[in-house]
C-alpha cells in the first residue's frame, strides 16, 4: 500500500504545483473557454510558466538553493487569479464555475491515464524508473539529479575543464549533466523536477515517473479542452478524447522514456487552441499566452519549432485573407506583422537563455552535427491508421497482407469508421479543420525528415507523433456531432462508435501494458535497499551480472548514475 502512497503523493505535489502556477494564465483566457477547459488547461499553462521561469534561474544558479522561487511564483500565480476572478462581473465569473458533470469528466482522464499506470508500478512494487526498449530515462534522470546541485553556467563550464584537462568526473550524474549542458541540449523538465525535489529532498529516480505520469495527464488534459473549445459543449466525448491519452501509442514513448516527446504533445492543443483565440481575438493578452507555450515548447522539444511556425504562418495568411479587403490591405499586413513581431519578442523573452542554446543547437542539427538514433522501426503508411488510432500496439504491427483478420479488423476497418466520423465531425465544426492543416504539416515534416536523413525511421516516427493527439480531439469531436443530433438513430450509432473506439483501445491497451509489466525493467525496492547499505569511504564499487540481461542496459546507468548521487564518489565497473 505504502507504493501507491509514494505515487499518488508525489504525482498530486507536482499537479497541484502546476495548477497554481497555470492559474494566473489559465484566468487570462478568453471567455469562450469555458470552466472546466480553463482547469483542464491550467497545468499544461503552468508547466509552460515554470519551465521558462526555473530555466531561466537554473543558468545562473543550482536549484538547491533557488527551489522557493518557484514555490513564490505559483503563490503569485493563485493571487493573480483570485483578485482577476474578484473583479469580473457575474457573467464572466460563472465562466469560473465547476459544475459536477465537469468534475466527473475531469476524474474520468485522470482515472483513464493516471489509473493503469500507477496501478502497474504499485503490482511491481516500485516507484520506478522503467525502461523497456530503450534506456534515455538514465539521461533524464541525470540531468534532473545533476540540476539538483549544479547550475547549467557551471555545469558547461565543468565539462569545458574536464576536456582541457583530460580529467575525469567523479559523480557520473555531474558527467551526465555537463555534457547536455555544452551540447546545449534542451533540458527538459530537469528545472522544474529538480526544483521540486529539492523542495522535497528526494532524488530523480524517486519522482521521475510519479513526474512523468502527470505530464502525461496534463497533455490529456489538453485534449479534453480542445474537444470542447471546438464543439463549443460539455460533451462526454472530451473525456473520451483526453482518456485516449492513456492509449498504447503513448504508453509506448512514456515506457520507453520518451520525456521530452510526451511534453512536446501535451502542448499541441493549447498551442492550436491560443492559435485560433489570436486569429478571433487578437490583442496582447492572446499573444501573451500564445508565446507562452511557445517559448515552452522552444525550450523543451525545439525540433517540433518549424512544424509549428509553418502552422503560424498559415494562421497570419489566413487572417490577412479573411480580414483584408482592397481598402485595408496594407492596415491588415501592419496588424499582422506586428502581432508577429509582438509574439517573436515575448518568445525571446520567456525562452531566453534557452533561445540563445537553441541557435548553437539548431546550427548542430542543421550541419548533421546532432547524433540521431537509427532504431530498428518500420513504418510502411499502412501500418499508421492503426496505430495513430491506437487501435494496434506499436510493437506489433504487421502489414495488412500478413496479418489475420482480426489485423485487417484492428488495422483497417475500424480506422475506416472512424475516419467517416471525423469527416462528419468537420463539416459540423468547421473550425477543428485547423487540425487537420497541423497533421499535414507534420505528415509532409516526416516525409522530409525521413529522405533527408538517408532514410531515418525515427526522425519520420518523430514528426508523426503528433498526429496522435490530432487524431483523438478529431475522432472525439466527429462522434459529438453525431451525438448532437436529435435523432434516435443518431444517438445510437453516436454510442456504437464510442463504444467501439473504448473497447479497440481499451483492449489494446491492457495487453501493451501486460508486456511492459513483464518485460519492463523497474528500479526495484532490492536496489535501492542495497544502495542504502553502501559502505563509506570506498571508492570502487563492482557490479557483476549487470551485462548478463536484457535490463542491465537500463539497471546499469540507473545505478552507477544517480542513484549513487548521495552516496559518495564511486567508480563503477560492471562485468558480465
Amino acid at each position: 500500500m505504502h507504493i501507491y502512497v509514494d505515487l499518488l503523493a508525489r504525482e498530486c505535489v507536482l499537479l497541484v504545483v502546476l495548477v497554481a502556477l497555470g492559474a494566473g494564465p489559465a484566468v487570462l483566457l478568453s471567455e469562450r473557454i469555458d470552466a472546466a477547459s480553463r482547469a483542464a488547461l491550467a497545468p499544461i499553462l503552468g508547466f509552460a510558466l515554470g519551465t521558462c521561469f526555473a530555466t531561466t534561474v537554473l543558468e545562473f544558479a543550482s536549484a538547491d538553493r533557488t527551489y522557493w522561487l518557484l514555490i513564490l511564483l505559483a503563490l503569485a500565480s493563485l493571487i493573480f487569479a483570485g483578485w482577476r476572478m474578484l473583479r469580473q462581473d457575474d457573467v464572466v465569473h460563472r465562466s469560473f464555475h465547476l459544475s459536477l458533470r465537469d468534475v466527473a469528466q475531469l476524474l474520468v482522464v485522470c482515472i483513464a491515464v493516471a489509473g493503469p499506470l500507477t496501478y502497474t508500478f504499485h503490482t511491481r512494487h516500485t516507484v520506478g524508473p522503467v525502461a523497456y526498449t530503450y534506456t534515455d530515462v538514465d539521461n533524464y534522470i541525470g540531468e534532473q539529479d545533476g540540476a539538483r546541485t549544479t547550475s547549467i553556467g557551471d555545469a558547461r563550464q565543468a565539462w569545458s575543464h574536464a576536456q582541457r584537462t583530460n580529467t575525469r568526473f567523479a559523480d557520473l550524474t555531474q558527467w551526465d549533466w555537463a555534457f547536455f549542458a555544452s551540447f546545449n541540449a534542451n533540458p527538459n523538465m530537469a528545472a522544474v523536477s529538480a526544483d521540486l525535489n529539492s523542495l522535497l529532498g528526494l532524488g530523480a529516480t524517486d519522482t521521475n515517473s510519479p513526474f512523468l505520469i502527470v505530464l502525461l495527464l496534463a497533455g490529456a488534459f489538453g485534449a479534453f479542452a480542445a474537444v470542447r473549445y471546438f464543439t463549443c459543449s460539455n460533451t462526454w466525448m472530451a473525456a473520451l478524447a483526453g482518456a485516449l491519452f492513456g492509449g498504447p501509442m503513448f504508453l509506448e514513448l512514456w515506457f520507453d522514456g520518451f520525456e521530452a516527446a510526451i511534453m512536446a504533445l501535451g502542448l499541441v492543443m493549447p498551442f492550436v487552441i491560443l492559435g485560433v483565440e489570436l486569429l478571433r481575438s487578437p490583442g496582447r493578452t492572446s499573444i501573451s499566452l500564445l508565446a507562452l507555450v511557445a517559448a515552452c515548447l522552444l525550450i523543451v522539444y525545439p525540433v517540433y519549432v518549424p512544424v509549428f511556425s509553418v502552422m503560424g504562418a498559415i494562421f497570419v495568411i489566413y487572417y490577412i485573407a479573411t480580414h483584408a479587403g482592397r481598402a485595408n490591405l496594407w492596415s491588415t499586413v501592419f496588424k499582422a506583422a506586428t502581432a508577429i513581431a509582438g509574439l517573436l519578442i515575448l518568445v525571446i523573452i520567456f525562452a531566453n537563455i534557452g533561445f540563445i542554446h537553441n541557435l548553437e543547437y539548431f546550427q548542430k542539427l542543421a550541419n548533421n552535427e546532432v547524433p540521431l538514433p537509427r532504431v530498428a522501426f518500420h513504418l510502411p503508411v499502412q501500418v499508421l491508421p492503426g496505430w495513430l488510432l491506437q487501435t494496434r500496439e506499436f510493437w506489433y504491427l504487421p502489414t495488412l497482407s500478413s496479418g489475420d483478420a482480426k489485423q485487417i479488423l484492428l488495422a483497417a476497418l475500424l480506422p475506416l469508421v472512424f475516419l467517416g466520423f471525423i469527416v462528419f465531425g468537420l463539416r459540423r465544426h468547421r473550425l477543428a479543420s485547423v487540425l487537420v492543416a497541423l497533421g499535414g504539416i507534420c505528415s509532409l515534416a516526416a516525409v522530409y525528415a525521413y529522405t533527408s536523413r538517408d532514410h531515418c525511421t525515427y526522425c519520420a516516427e518523430r514528426e508523426l507523433l503528433p498526429l496522435a493527439p490530432i487524431v483523438a480531439v478529431l475522432v472525439a469531436v466527429g462522434l459529438a456531432a453525431v451525438l448532437a443530433i436529435p435523432r434516435r438513430w443518431a444517438r445510437l450509432l453516436g454510442v456504437v462508435g464510442a463504444t467501439l473506439l473504448v473497447v479497440a483501445v481499451a483492449q489494446r491497451t491492457r495487453i501493451e501494458l501486460t508486456r511492459f509489466a513483464d518485460g519492463a525493467y523497474f528500479l526495484d525496492s532490492a536496489n535501492r535497499s542495497v544502495l542504502t547499505h553502501l559502505p563509506h569511504g570506498a571508492k570502487a564499487i563492482q557490479l557483476e551480472g549487470y551485462g548478463q540481461a536484457l535490463s542491465g542496459q537500463a539497471e546499469q546507468p540507473l545505478w552507477s548514475s544517480p542513484a549513487l548521487m548521495d552516496t559518495g564518489d564511486y567508480t563503477i565497473m560492471a562485468f558480465a
